[in-house]
């Protein structure tokens, strides 16, 4: 109840992930905050191969526990595969964790650390989007903080991995959101950048 409080929402979906060789076991159950009554849970093995199979039925059987609607978009968000390269997702996936710790007193070197694992995963996928999206952000986070590096070739490496998350995804949602974060540590430019992380919330409502 208190996490359902804090994060203002009226169900919780709680579970464990397992990695075991090249398979994937999860337990989810979805919880009604308010009573603390489970309303559906199952578990899933499956090889690594299908991660992205896995959330699409993940997210159907939650969509119909809650007997949601979901508009066309959401739907096409849910059984997207945003790269067929397993090792490219993984590189994402350990940079994603360093990024989401870097915290205040981070230095450029675990900036940099986190931009050479999205470089990384890009390279074995040149399809992959969301290595550019992230890295764009992060170059732009640096350029903001000119401690770390507001150098005018910071800010082209923003612009650049930018132009790759468009040129690849133009429409997706993260993509906006690079886009928003271009606007608000490289141009200063806060009604261009609020006007995007708007459109990218409609489909991140995280």
């Amino acid at each position: 109840r208190k996490i359902a409080n804090e994060l203002g929402v009226a169900t919780v979906l709680e579970g464990s992930v397992q990695r075991v060789g090249t398979k994937v076991h999860l337990n989810v159950q979805l919880i009604d905050a308010r009573t603390d009554e489970h309303l559906w849970a199952d578990s899933y093995t499956k090889d690594l191969t299908d991660v992205f199979t896995v959330q699409s039925e993940l997210a159907a059987a939650v969509t119909s526990a809650l007997k949601a609607t979901l508009s066309p978009e959401e739907k096409s968000l849910i059984v997207r595969r945003p790269t067929e390269n397993q090792e490219a997702y993984d590189l994402f996936l350990r940079a994603r964790i360093l990024d989401q710790n870097l915290g205040p007193t981070a230095s450029r070197e675990d900036y940099e650390r986190s931009i050479g694992l999205y470089e990384l995963a890009a390279s074995k996928d040149p399809a992959f989007a969301l290595p550019h999206v992230q890295a764009s952000i992060l170059h732009g986070t640096m350029y903001w903080f000119a401690v770390l590096d507001a150098s005018p070739e910071r800010r082209a490496k923003a612009q650049a991995e930018l132009d790759a998350a468009k040129r690849l995804a133009p429409g997706a949602p993260e993509t906006l959101l690079a886009q928003g974060s271009f606007d608000y540590t490289c141009l200063n430019d806060w009604a261009k950048a609020v006007g995007e992380y708007r459109a990218a919330e409609a489909l991140l409502p995280n």
